[in-house]
């Protein structure tokens, strides 16, 4: 960008102020998204050194990576606040910036950044169903669908689907702190795992049919996934909640 011809333009700055955007766009870089979910965005950006004795007191400036929140792009205040944070502060240029001449500048960023490809490990179905490991590994997976009763999970050899009651997996993430509520664990069951629930009845150990509500799913059971109980029937687990295991 030339500083004269900004000044030459109908809604025109001053050459000072020119010569200060010219620095800033030369203090940002490349804008990078990290394609997880949500996304996560990284600023390349000169920062403010610290004054060693071999600058003789003066300020030097280094480009860093800092990751952001897209909406600190949006705001000047926060994304200063950003930097600070990660401990870095800004260039001169930046600071000096009018608000909405920060925000225009970084929409023409944001059109031109790049883009980072996500592990599978960065989505939430990865999280979603290492959460459902977790769970299964924790509890006791039986072979007898009677089992279901005593709180045990269900493996059908034949089907290879799992079958959990929902109650019990709310027991569980209550004990590992994990707050979501039952419709958000619901709607993540049926659209991460493609589960759905089965108002089944089950027979209890004495042949009467009791009412017996699960969540159905298969995909999981790989050997590392749970471990399978063939026995008639063993004891549940106890689930340690983690504000025990911190004391």
């Amino acid at each position: 960008m030339i500083p004269s011809a900004c000044t030459r333009h109908l809604c025109g700055i001053t050459p000072d102020q020119a010569l200060e955007l010219v620095g800033a766009e030369e203090a940002l870089g490349q804008i990078t998204q990290y394609c997880s979910t949500p996304p996560i965005f990284y600023e390349s950006v000169l920062v403010k050194t610290i004054h060693h004795a071999s600058t003789n007191g003066k300020g030097t400036h280094e480009r860093v990576r800092v990751e952001m929140k897209g909406s600190d792009f949006l705001n000047k205040e926060k994304y200063t606040n950003r930097l600070a944070d990660a401990g870095y502060f800004p260039h001169d240029s930046i600071l000096k910036m009018k608000p909405h001449v920060f925000i225009k500048m970084n929409l023409g960023r944001l059109d031109r950044m790049s883009y980072e490809k996500a592990e599978e490990e960065a989505t939430p179905e990865y999280e979603f169903k290492t959460l459902i490991r977790d769970f299964l590994n924790k509890c006791t997976v039986s072979v007898d669908r009677a089992n279901l009763l005593d709180g045990t999970c269900y493996y059908d050899e034949r089907t290879k689907e799992v079958e959990i009651r929902i109650h019990r997996l709310m027991e569980y993430l209550k004990a590992i702190r994990d707050f979501r509520t039952l419709k958000k664990v619901c709607f993540d069951l049926k659209k991460m795992l493609n589960a759905r629930k089965v108002p089944g009845t089950v027979n209890d150990k004495l042949g009467k049919k009791t009412s017996c509500p699960t969540w159905r799913f298969k995909g999981l059971k790989k050997q590392e996934d749970f471990f399978i109980t063939t026995s008639a029937y063993q004891k549940l687990p106890q689930i340690e909640d983690k504000k025990d295991e911190e004391n």
